[in-house]
């Protein structure tokens, strides 16, 4: 029987999709205007209408509100992508916007809700039967995460092409308003600074509300308070990336960069702790190499933020490239070692030998990507410079990945398997005794 669907899981369902839309959206608007790629105006409208119309068909068949849905969907994403319209609204002047500005804004909040309105309608009536409201908070939280990779890369890129002073001034740009600053002017690496920051105010924006949410619709308090926390590191990470701007420091540089991974790592968590299975899991599972896993887990994510932290430095400062491959080879196999036994060990336990096995490729791609990023960094006057880029910014967001999954695959662990010193006892003496009932799990 269908549960009814409350307020709560209204906004719930309105803010997932809003802002995984905008994410979404956000990724074709960054690629359609990469400096050197000249996508006309007329196919980027296009490409982006095609985009809003599909997320607003997604919207409605997940949430199932139709047309009340629809349009608060559809109201809310436009809320949201005038973080990025502004640019489209303003003269040469700083902070002077253009005279169809009053057109535009209520014209463009008009648009997008009557599209979501359309989208509410035509995807309610083809959804599925749903036997249970759809997981808002967790759903929240993956949207979360996906925004912060992306911004990650974004990171990597002004990184790769030097470009974190390319705007003089914060939280200004050029002395415009941030949302403000003309699209027309974003060329080369401005282009790639900038954008990271808009991109920045989102996750800010999409931390804030998701904190907001939990406090809402968690009953847990140790997860508000975990959510409160991330929100407070967001802000902190926007502080220190302005500051780093204004003194100009490079080791601010690094510790951003480091703090944003640490930040995923959060956002990760935070994902798996707000989804039913870890919520509803009343009794874990006894196993008689929890312990061993556990200890490995945690040397595995603490050797991580090592290596990311000894790869910023390699980055921004060209300090420790010997270290950080040495410990990559080690940290690699910790890692491996310690996503082997989760894929074969917690057959019983689907969460962790799904996400054990990821980690095992990751663990391989992340490898080839350093060797990759090595042999294009060594050779610099023969590779173009965005080979250079893609290769050294995918090295770094696959280990950002990498710490996140791993730090996510000891947080399952720890709520799904406990201890068991006696399980290998037990299931001898039940063989001995002839019980032929399943044997608990051992390492």
């Amino acid at each position: 029987m269908t549960q009814p669907i409350s307020g709560v899981s209204t906004l719930g369902g309105v803010l997932t999709n809003a802002f995984g839309a905008t994410v979404a959206l956000w990724i074709l608007g960054y690629l359609t205007h990469i400096p050197g790629i000249q996508t006309p105006p007329a196919i980027v409208f296009f490409v982006l209408l095609v985009g809003l119309l599909s997320a607003s068909l997604i919207a409605g068949r997940s949430m199932r509100r139709g047309a009340i849905g629809g349009a608060y969907f559809g109201l809310a994403i436009g809320l949201l992508n005038l973080l990025v319209l502004g640019s489209l609204l303003t003269t040469g002047a700083p902070d002077q916007t253009v005279p169809r500005a009053a057109i535009f804004v209520p014209g463009w909040l008009l648009i997008s809700t009557i599209i979501g309105l359309i989208g509410g309608v035509v995807g309610s009536r083809t959804a599925p039967a749903a036997a249970c409201i759809p997981n808002w908070t967790g759903r929240f939280a993956l949207v979360a995460v996906a925004a912060t990779l992306l911004l990650i890369l974004a990171g990597g890129v002004v990184t790769g092409y030097q470009a974190g002073l390319a705007v003089p001034d914060w939280p200004n740009s050029f002395g415009y308003n941030m949302f403000l600053y003309p699209l027309s002017r974003m060329t080369g690496g401005i282009y790639y600074e900038h954008t990271h920051r808009l991109i920045g105010s989102l996750i800010g924006l999409t931390t804030l509300v998701l904190c907001a949410y939990l406090w809402i619709a968690e009953r847990r308090i140790w997860v508000k308070i975990f959510g409160t926390t991330l929100l407070a590191a967001v802000i902190a990470q926007g502080v220190m990336g302005g500051l780093r701007v204004t003194d100009q420091s490079i080791q601010l540089a690094v510790i951003h960069g480091v703090f944003a991974q640490c930040f995923l790592a959060g956002l990760c968590s935070l994902a798996a702790i707000t989804s039913v299975r870890y919520r509803d899991r009343a009794v874990p599972e006894s196993h008689a190499g929890a312990s061993i896993d556990r200890a490995l887990g945690l040397i595995a994510a603490f050797g991580l933020l090592f290596q990311t932290t000894l790869g910023a430095l390699v980055r921004h400062l060209g300090w420790a490239l010997q270290l950080h491959i040495i410990m990559a080879v080690v940290v690699a196999a910790i890692v491996f070692i310690f996503a082997l036994r989760c894929w074969g060990l917690y057959e019983k336990i689907a969460v962790i030998p799904v996400i054990g096995g990821a980690l095992i490729y990751l663990v391989g791609a992340q490898l080839m990507l350093g060797v990759a990023a090595l042999i294009v960094t060594g050779i610099e006057e023969q590779i173009p410079a965005w080979v250079q880029v893609i290769a050294t910014t995918a090295h770094q967001t696959t280990g950002a990945l990498l710490l996140a999954v791993t730090t996510s695959l000891v947080v399952w662990h720890f709520r799904l398997v406990e201890t068991s010193p006696f399980a290998a006892p037990a299931a001898e003496a039940r063989h001995q005794t002839g019980d032929s009932a399943p044997a608990t799990s051992a390492s």
